[in-house]
């Protein structure tokens, strides 16, 4: 009762870091997969969620066609085959996977790390972080000179289900901080503050 995928389409294996961030959650995620049963993929993403069952996942998994059950689909917002829907109430969210193998390969190679992005958007409220502009900040612009860019920031943040927003004058930096911020980053900038901004 074991397989093993040795195909050029390779579908990434459960990790243990995967199964641990599910042992955090009170209750089983609930997946469902949308795919026609026509679909080549479809079965390559059952496989992945079912090893992660056996592995002691703590997830429930199902698998629609999504003209079958127009009503869940619409529940989902889902309105294509080829997508994965986390559902941990009341956060949801999709990955888009696609429905042949050559859409979806670069999905299938690295599922389970798409999985745990999407996992962690899931399991913890969205949050807001702001950078302040209008400075010469780092996050205005990539640093041509010397290459510097806070591209890899913006992604971690967001891989934690941060939304990132500009602060500047026009957004009320020299008022005060808004209220949905759960930070503010000052990244390297290049011109001093007004004398009011620092006030907020």
């Amino acid at each position: 009762d074991w397989s093993y995928d040795v195909s050029y389409f390779r579908v990434a294996a459960p990790g243990e870091s995967t199964i641990n961030m599910l042992t955090q959650l009170e209750q089983p995620l609930t997946v469902r997969a949308y795919f026609p049963p026509s679909s080549e993929v479809r079965p390559k993403v059952t496989r992945y969620f079912k090893d992660l069952i056996a592995k002691g996942g703590n997830i429930t998994f199902e698998v629609h066609d999504q003209l079958a059950v127009p009503a869940l689909a619409k529940e989902d917002e889902v309105k294509k085959d080829g997508v994965v829907v986390l559902v941990n109430d009341p956060n949801r969210e999709q990955m888009d996977i696609g429905v042949t193998e050559k859409r979806a390969l670069r999905k299938l190679r690295k599922l389970d790390g798409e999985f745990q992005k999407s996992l962690m958007k899931v399991m913890r409220e969205k949050r807001t972080a702001y950078l302040t502009v209008g400075h010469g900040e780092l996050n205005e612009e990539t640093d041509r000179k010397t290459g510097r860019t806070v591209r890899i920031l913006r992604e971690a943040l967001q891989s934690q289900n941060y939304g990132i927003k500009n602060l500047g004058l026009p957004e009320g930096l020299a008022d005060q901080v808004p209220e949905d911020a759960t930070m503010v980053l000052v990244l390297g900038p290049q011109k001093a503050f007004n004398e009011a901004e620092p006030n907020s």
